[in-house]
């Protein structure tokens, strides 16, 4: 092989380019690692393997007997390439493994590596509707073994379906984020940003229950939350609101721009990570998106259980709480919320936050043993010329 052939490709179920929709925190996180590689040389090339359009056809591709239907890419098409890297479909398939079988009789030597999101994810497939993809998911993951190399690995496990991890953070392209402008006055309401593309584990329910408890108990700061993103709970959010009575309280905005985002971001002086993690698994640690996300925009947050990155390097500037069914505390966020602006100003604070992300969370920093392994294969090919 020539050495100028090394290239790979990354393979997504979803197209984190597409520009005609919202993009979320997942698809500028495909778009950065993508990034990451080309800069590390490695010849990186976006391939997007869509699910069918609609939703009927995708449960019947969950069945036992049924085709994924998904469009896997056609292996003469590929060429000779060194390595792929696959974010871990929905659910693993008869046609996903043809798809990794034929790929290695091809390309014996190229490594395959799979992202894995999150781990363990069974309890992810908790609706009616993915009973069975998630017994097709058991059914053939247990093949991945012959044909996967690594498993990126978010959750710090050494091996998962007897495949060897390479560990990764989930990390962002910090120079594409902008800090936010300070904000803070002490005689107006605090403001709260909770950014997710909203599900069991995120905890929102345990955000409003705190906070209508506080105002029960005779909490007289003015507090407003702003939800922003989408996802499959936003009704029942939005139900909840009412029925606590916190419709003047909480403003569901929905899934924003980038530059919309930026806006609201500007408005808030504190930001909620997950508090339902729990609901996962007891020992699940949280790597998502917008913790990283909130430290590259220097906004404080608060979060239930524990961050992985914090667990090497504990910060002042985060409010953690257990993580169990229980609401929120306002009466702590608020303290801790107006001790922390009363000692430091606010232009330093954010910008002490962000240089923790610059030092923690950046995408480079995030995929070193993913890029290092691959990295090794290409100077295996150089130096053999």
């Amino acid at each position: 092989m020539d050495f100028e052939e090394f290239y790979g490709y990354y393979l997504c179920n979803f197209d984190a380019f597409d520009t005609n929709h919202v993009q979320t925190g997942v698809d500028r996180k495909v778009q950065s690692q993508i990034k990451a590689f080309n800069d590390s040389g490695l010849n990186c090339s976006f391939i997007y393997c869509p699910y069918p359009e609609k939703r009927w056809k995708r449960g019947l591709g969950s069945l036992p007997g049924f085709s994924d239907e998904t469009k896997w890419p056609d292996i003469d098409s590929l060429g000779r390439p060194s390595y792929l890297y696959i974010r871990r479909p929905m659910f693993s398939s008869r046609e996903f493994i043809n798809f990794l079988r034929m790929f290695k009789r091809r390309n014996s030597c190229a490594k395959i590596i799979m992202e894995i999101p999150s781990y363990p994810y069974d309890n992810e497939y908790q609706s009616h509707e993915l009973y069975f993809a998630l017994r097709k998911d058991k059914k053939y993951r247990n093949q991945w073994r012959d044909y996967v190399d690594y498993i990126a690995d978010l959750s710090g496990e050494k091996e998962i379906f007897s495949i060897q991890t390479l560990p990764i953070i989930n990390g962002v392209d910090i120079d594409s984020l902008k800090t936010r402008r300070p904000s803070f006055n002490p005689e107006e309401p605090i403001h709260l940003i909770f950014s997710a593309f909203f599900g069991p584990w995120h905890g929102c329910d345990l955000l409003l229950r705190g906070l209508a408890d506080y105002y029960d108990r005779k909490g007289d700061r003015e507090v407003i939350i702003h939800l922003a993103g989408g996802g499959n709970l936003l009704d029942q959010i939005s139900r909840q609101v009412k029925d606590l009575g916190l419709s003047s309280r909480v403003v569901l905005h929905g899934a924003l721009s980038q530059d919309e985002l930026d806006a609201l971001f500007d408005q808030c002086t504190i930001a909620v990570g997950s508090l339902g993690l729990h609901r996962r698994s007891q020992n699940c640690r949280d790597s998502s998106l917008k913790t990283r996300e909130y430290l590259a925009k220097g906004i404080p947050f608060i979060y239930a259980g524990s961050v992985d990155v914090f667990e090497a390097d504990p910060v002042d500037f985060c409010l953690q709480f257990p993580s169990i069914e229980q609401p929120v505390d306002f009466f702590k966020v608020i303290d801790f919320h107006d001790s922390l602006y009363k000692e430091e100003a606010e232009t330093e604070l954010i910008q002490r936050i962000r240089n923790y992300a610059e030092n923690h969370v950046s995408m480079d920093a995030a995929m070193a043993d993913v890029i290092e392994v691959l990295k090794r294969d290409k100077d295996l090919i150089s130096n053999s010329l």
